[in-house]
């Protein structure tokens, strides 16, 4: 009879773990594929820094204009929210700007709270930062 207890306690909490585990993963993915798609697109406008994801992707995503921005990052040309399946997800733009004919570093970078509840910026904050180059137009 302990046994059985103790079989199913342990049943039910793999059980439980499991599906948080497969609800962090389904979140990177989601978040992985919205910085792919952000920084592809962004590419392909030749990285300008006059480049909106609300004008390009708004028929893509459900994406709007934000104040919230991750600390630490240079030249921060605009911050937005993403909300995909009722997942908030914070979109963040930079870029470094050229130093001669080098290419252009452009950074994506996309962050959500694993934890669904009102959330603050660094509070349990995960993000996935995505890098690309674009010719010097100069």
């Amino acid at each position: 009879m302990l046994f059985g207890s103790i079989m199913i306690l342990g049943t039910l909490g793999f059980s439980y773990y499991s599906r948080i585990d497969v609800q962090k993963a389904d979140l990177y993915s989601t978040s992985v594929e919205i910085a792919e798609l952000v920084l592809n697109d962004w590419k392909a406008a030749g990285g300008d820094s006059g480049y909106d994801p609300v004008e390009s992707l708004s028929g893509q995503l459900d994406i709007t204009n934000s104040n919230t921005s991750l600390s630490g990052l240079e030249n921060i040309l605009g911050s937005y929210i993403v909300i995909i399946d009722g997942n908030e997800f914070v979109l963040t733009l930079s870029h470094r700007n050229p130093v001669g004919d080098k290419p252009k570093l452009i950074n994506v970078v996309v962050d959500w709270v694993e934890e669904f509840r009102t959330w603050e910026l660094n509070d349990c904050r995960q993000f996935v930062k995505l890098s690309g180059y674009v010719a010097n137009s100069q």
